[in-house]
């Protein structure tokens, strides 16, 4: 009878821990804060700060959410990747893509430094030259090329509202 049981205790044991479901991956985050009138300046310049933090394999999964509605024309954008241990991997790359899938930025976010902050104006989608980039509707934010687990970096968008 004790064999019995300490038999059944154990494929108990083994069958639970090989059948067990998978831990769910951590996710990444994302604060905001959305849409400060910058002082001194004409009265529609706004800017808006996305910090986004990877999770432990470095990926970062989170954009700005259908709520955050751009409303305007991005005229800059600054990066600063996170210091020390929360620096991202150099050259990641950070695209803005509209409700269709555009980088409004035309590929200027691509290869960021993961120690300097950094200032771009939208390019053309070929990259050849400067552009206005109007939007209306959420814009999503992409980080990819980074493996630093925890990494964070923040955007701050200049957008220019009607």
């Amino acid at each position: 009878m004790r064999k019995t049981l300490c038999l059944s205790l154990l494929l108990a044991l083994v069958f639970g821990i090989c059948l067990a479901p998978p831990a769910l991956a951590d996710s990444s985050t994302m604060t905001a804060t959305k849409f400060v009138r910058v002082a001194g300046t004409d009265s529609r310049l706004f800017y808006a700060d996305y910090t986004l933090a990877a999770n432990s394999a470095g990926a970062y999964s989170q954009t700005t959410h259908a709520t955050d509605i751009v409303n305007g024309i991005v005229l800059k954008v600054r990066t600063a990747p996170g210091a020390g241990a929360y620096s991202p991997t150099d050259a990641y790359d950070i695209t803005l893509t509209d409700d269709v899938g555009l980088d409004i930025m035309g590929g200027a976010l691509a290869n960021r430094s993961a120690t300097a902050v950094e200032w771009e104006t939208p390019l053309a989608s070929d990259g050849s030259s400067l552009v206005e980039a109007p939007v209306q509707g959420p814009l999503h934010i992409n980080i990819a090329s980074n493996s630093t687990p925890a990494a964070t970096v923040t955007l701050r968008l200049y957008i220019l509202r009607p």
